[in-house]
C-alpha cells in the first residue's frame, strides 16, 4: 500500500486566514496611529511645535545631530513607535 500524501487546507481556508491576520495587523496599527497622528496635528496647529522646538533645541542637537526642527520632526514622527504597547510587535528602524 502507498502512503498518502498530507491533506492541504483548502485554499479559501487559508485566504481566509490571512485575510483575518491581516485585519488584525491593520487595526492594531489604526488603533495606535489615528489618536497619536490627531493629538501631533493638534499641537501642531496650536502652536505647541514652535514652543517644543525651541525647548528642546539643545537636546535634539546633542540626540540627532541635526538641526533642531529636523530633531523635532524627526522626534515626533518617532512618537508612534515611541508609544507602542504591543509586546508582540517588532519594531524595524
Amino acid at each position: 500500500m502507498l502512503p498518502q500524501p498530507p491533506r492541504h487546507p483548502p485554499l479559501l481556508a487559508v485566504l481566509a486566514t490571512f485575510a483575518s491576520e491581516i485585519l488584525a495587523v491593520y487595526w492594531s496599527l489604526l488603533r495606535l496611529m489615528v489618536p497619536t497622528l490627531l493629538l501631533v496635528k493638534a499641537l501642531e496647529l496650536g502652536g505647541a511645535t514652535h514652543w517644543l522646538a525651541k525647548a528642546l533645541a539643545p537636546l535634539m542637537t546633542l540626540v540627532s545631530r541635526l538641526a533642531p526642527s529636523r530633531g523635532l520632526r524627526a522626534f515626533l514622527n518617532a512618537l508612534p513607535l515611541l508609544l507602542d504597547v504591543h509586546p508582540d510587535a517588532s519594531v524595524w528602524i
